[in-house]
């Protein structure tokens, strides 16, 4: 059995350490080397504990989206025996995306189907060639695919990925529906400090306006904003909950607390406008993913949204910010 967490972090990013981040730039040559490598190496090991176990089906993709049906494509062209599954998940499975969505894809590998280093590195491979399809849906895609094992589903953080994402998606692969079960691992103080960590994010990429000239830092910076209703509810409830149900149930719950602020990011998203893939925003995304800044590729904010990011709206961050800190229970 295979090192599951080395596994994943190459499967994702192509390095599992801080020399290999740089390395990763010499191409095939070190991603071959690293598989050999990681495979040699002993297993994890996981213990056993007793939790709240769920079983649920998951029903195919029927929609238009291109870069959906491209992916779908790919992977039954591949077949690569460690893939269980390809889920889509957010506003594509909805079908309501708009131009600001992102591709939000899971990916549950089963790590005994990798036989040999060669077949660790063809999946790796494989992933990378789903990031140039992502990137047609989004140039701008702050994320790549959420990757979980069989072992991960047994021990499920639900703090870090909400098991409702696998449970409302829709399949790509295979071409049939497919049931999982799963079993949360997870505590509720650890859903208080996913808040804690969303929200020291947000602050610290608020804290210079100009940089948010950036469209990419804007766009990742929005997108944690929109994340700050349902993970604040999660960590007051101890328990996962759908993002499209937590705006109003915030307004609800908590009648007091300003909410202007995800109105106005709401209205940004629904007016966003961004260039396509293009030779730049692909260097800025190889760049960035081996731990070379380059701001000046990324894509530059449109004027008539970065003229409404001022003193006021920082405030307004930070005001929603400790308001919901100081209701934590």
């Amino acid at each position: 059995m295979l090192n599951d967490l080395q596994i994943k972090q190459y499967l994702e990013k192509g390095f599992n350490s801080k020399s290999g981040r740089f390395l990763r730039i010499f191409g095939k040559p070190y991603q071959r080397i690293l598989a050999h490598k990681i495979f040699s190496k002993s297993p994890s090991i996981i213990e056993n504990k007793k939790n709240t176990e769920y079983k649920f089906t998951i029903h195919q993709y029927h929609g238009k989206n291109r870069c959906a049906i491209a992916l779908k494509e790919l992977f039954l062209n591949s077949n690569h025996p460690a893939i269980v599954t390809v889920i889509v998940h957010g506003s594509i499975a909805d079908e309501n995306e708009i131009c600001y969505s992102d591709f939000d894809g899971i990916l549950v590998i089963d790590t005994t189907e990798i036989k040999s280093a060669n077949s660790l590195y063809k999946l790796r491979e494989l992933i990378k060639k789903t990031k140039k399809i992502i990137f047609q849906q989004d140039a701008l895609q702050h994320h790549g695919w959420m990757i979980l094992t069989k072992q991960d589903l047994l021990h499920f953080e639900d703090q870090l990925h909400p098991l409702h994402l696998l449970q409302k998606g829709s399949v790509l692969f295979p071409t049939k529906s497919i049931t999982l079960q799963a079993s949360i691992c997870s505590k509720r103080h650890q859903y208080k400090n996913q808040l804690i960590k969303l929200e020291t994010s947000i602050l610290k990429k608020c804290h210079n306006l100009k940089e948010l000239k950036n469209q990419y830092l804007l766009k990742n910076l929005l997108s944690e904003i929109m994340l700050l209703p349902v993970t604040f509810l999660q960590a007051q409830k101890g328990t996962s909950i759908q993002k499209k149900e937590s705006f109003e149930l915030l307004k609800s719950e908590y009648p007091d607390i300003n909410l202007s602020l995800i109105d106005s990011v709401s209205l940004m998203r629904i007016q966003w406008t961004q260039k396509k893939v293009n030779s730049k925003t692909k260097l800025f995304h190889f760049l960035k993913e081996s731990g070379i800044s380059t701001p000046f590729l990324a894509p530059k904010t449109p004027k008539r949204i970065y003229q409404q990011l001022n003193e006021t709206w920082k405030t307004q961050i930070l005001e929603l910010c400790e308001n919901l800190i100081k209701k934590l229970d």
